[in-house]
């Protein structure tokens, strides 16, 4: 079964509304394989950056990053940075 959409319909179904403060600090995405992870990360400010274990975000070393996730050191306290569900 096909369906045809236009491309103004594309992107009505392709676009979904959040709740999301983006004066935040926000994961968007991991990727990489468990040796070779990477995060993708939108800082408060709009900046994007990509990130990897050994990294500092905002003075925090990041100590690891699973699949949707980043771990970061926070004063002693391992702290995690999830992306939007």
């Amino acid at each position: 079964m096909t369906q045809d959409l236009t491309v103004g319909a594309a992107g009505k179904h392709a676009t979904l509304d959040a709740d999301i403060d983006l004066s935040k600090t926000m994961l968007l995405g991991t990727s990489g394989g468990a040796s070779q992870m990477r995060a993708l990360i939108r800082l408060g400010g709009g900046e994007i950056v990509s990130k990897s274990v050994g990294d500092d975000l905002k003075g925090h070393p990041i100590v690891a990053i699973d699949p949707g996730k980043v771990i970061l050191n926070i004063d002693g306290t391992a702290t995690a940075l999830v992306g939007p569900s």
